[in-house]
């Protein structure tokens, strides 16, 4: 899902504008179906088939990569354990792009499924996987995967090399920062500026390369899903601890990050800082979700139950507003007015208040009273765009003075 951010142009002769929130665009994630099973005889297999999500067959494009069919494979094991074992061989038949993998020996339906949306949940680089199937037996066991319908019949192993080579890429140049927290800031803005929101897959019903790290970041459209997996991969290859977490944003289906910098948890949102913008261009890179506190972040959403893992955060010591100084505890017209000043070379200041009060004061006295013309960045008339956000009470203001 992807938040829509309102802008709006305000000149001296008429200061207009009350930011509302747009309706949000619809995006499916994942869900597993939950399917009642009985007893029968132990010697005919139950069978259960669980998509991750639907599937919906696109074009790849025509500079795609000559066509090399992945015929379907199975690896037989038997199972010496389980937990680690399982998830170990079903990683290396996955990454083999094997589609099947066989078990001998006593193996539940629960174990395999928990084993597999582990595995697809840590390894976003395995793009292709889409729904499963579990048949088990007495004494063996089997899960077979199905690819996306835009893989299918495709050259796997060159679209993962492509992959890989951008996620290289990406990382040598975060690598040349010189902090953990300055690599991420680079990581989260590449992505914005090298990403449009696929409006028309979250629109469908289906799942596809618009919800993987490759539609991210080899064709540059995405949603939430493939924003946060190519976030997660380039972390994963910078050392920085990230995973992906989900559950529901303005009553849709969402996943985001979670990153570990110096010890220290924080959320971080790529998609909702790369935002739908309604009625003009803001330019520049939103930073209102990068690095927030538990009780920043789900002031928005809340989590699914069965997400792998779940961190506290309790910090907003790196939050981007903290860290650049624009963390206000209160609204000042002088306060204003001297950043403004400051800022005339780059024309663009963001703000974030401490607490909804202070917030709310700030954008009666701006927009609704009018005080942003009595700044002097305005003494000699000008336009100025803002835009602010009322559940994180941030305030963007990009001004050009005459």
């Amino acid at each position: 899902m992807r938040k829509r951010l309102l802008l709006l142009l305000i000149f001296p002769v008429m200061l207009s504008g009350c930011a509302e929130k747009i309706p949000f665009i619809s995006e499916f994630m994942p869900e597993v179906a939950e399917t009642e099973i009985t007893a029968i005889p132990t010697e005919i297999p139950i069978v259960q088939e669980l998509p991750i999500d639907v599937t919906e067959e696109i074009l790849l494009t025509e500079t795609e990569p000559e066509t090399e069919t992945i015929p379907e494979t199975e690896a037989v094991t038997e199972v010496s354990g389980t937990g680690d074992f399982l998830y170990d061989t079903m990683y290396s038949a996955f990454s083999q792009y094997e589609t099947k993998v066989s078990f001998d020996g006593a193996v539940s339906q629960e174990e395999l499924e928990t084993t597999y949306r582990k595995l697809n949940w840590e390894h976003p680089e395995l793009f292709w996987l889409d729904g499963y199937v579990v048949t088990t037996w007495s004494n063996s066991a089997e899960l077979e995967c199905r690819v996306i319908d835009s893989c299918k019949g495709a050259n796997l192993p060159a679209m993962y090399a492509e992959m890989e080579q951008k996620c290289d890429e990406i990382t040598a140049q975060a690598q040349g920062c010189p902090t953990d927290y300055e690599k991420v800031l680079f990581v989260h803005d590449y992505l914005v500026e090298h990403t449009e929101y696929d409006t028309a897959g979250a629109r469908s019903d289906k799942h596809d390369l618009w919800n993987t790290a490759y539609g991210c970041l080899i064709r540059g459209n995405a949603v939430c899903q493939g924003y946060a997996e190519a976030f997660q991969m380039i972390m994963e290859k910078l050392g920085i601890p990230c995973g992906v977490c989900s559950g529901v944003a303005k009553y849709e289906s969402h996943a985001w990050n979670y990153v570990c910098i110096d010890g220290v948890y924080y959320w971080i949102d790529v998609t909702w800082d790369d935002p739908v913008r309604e009625g003009g261009e803001l330019k520049g890179t939103s930073h209102i979700y990068f690095l927030l506190d538990d009780e920043m972040m789900f002031r928005t959403r809340t989590l699914d139950e069965d997400n792998i893992f779940v961190p506290q955060c309790n910090s907003i010591q790196d939050n981007y507003y903290v860290r650049n100084g624009n963390y206000l505890t209160e609204y000042s017209f002088d306060e204003i007015n001297r950043r403004m000043s400051e800022n005339m070379d780059t024309g663009s200041i963001e703000l974030m208040y401490s607490d909804r009060a202070s917030f709310q004061t700030a954008v009666q006295k701006l927009f609704n009273e009018g005080e942003v013309w009595k700044t002097s960045a305005f003494a000699m008339g000008g336009s100025v765009q803002y835009s602010y956000d009322d559940d994180m009470y941030t305030i963007w203001l990009k001004f050009s003075p005459n």
